[in-house]
């Protein structure tokens, strides 16, 4: 959706599709517009999964260095704010909706950035890793965070055999 060019002007950085800028009021309207979307396509549903993965360019925009310039900010307050003000527009449209979000942007935050984010209790983190046999120790170090914090946790891995492990099969 990024790579469009009237949409390419709600990037964080302009050479990077993946990462939304979290300060212009016009990609909150487009997610919220794309959600309501699916909502409306799908009667009955009751789960909604918001993504917010590998954003790893958030922060190097100008806007959000002008934000992050402010005392104390840091990118994951940058991130959880933006997440916070989506989920908490979701709970007024579709209180009943429960929100799943990837949790590779959370990991190794502390317990009290979580905390006073204001998602703890509204989020269910969806754990992933594109190894076989998931490292818990190392991808799983949040579990304990969502595990006190956050309603329930999912884990995904993904895992695909490379092309030499099927051919010498």
């Amino acid at each position: 959706m990024m790579q469009f060019t009237l949409i390419s002007l709600l990037r964080e950085v302009s050479n990077c599709v993946g990462t939304l800028n979290p300060h212009k009021e016009e990609g909150f309207k487009l997610v919220m517009e794309m959600l309501r979307q699916v909502v409306e396509l799908h009667p009955g549903l009751n789960a909604l999964h918001i993504g917010a993965d590998e954003v790893y360019m958030l922060g190097e925009g100008e806007l959000s260095k002008l934000w992050l310039a402010s005392s104390g900010r840091t990118v994951e307050q940058l991130f959880l704010s933006h997440v916070a003000s989506i989920v908490k527009y979701i709970k007024k449209e579709w209180p009943h909706m429960t929100i799943i979000m990837w949790d590779d942007m959370m990991r190794g935050m502390s317990q009290d950035t979580l905390k006073a984010s204001g998602i703890v209790g509204f989020v269910q983190p969806m754990l992933w890793d594109y190894t076989p046999n998931l490292d818990v120790d190392k991808t799983g170090m949040n579990c304990n965070l969502a595990i006190l914090y956050l309603n329930n946790i999912a884990i995904v891995t993904i895992f695909s055999p490379s092309e030499h492990d099927i051919l010498s099969q």
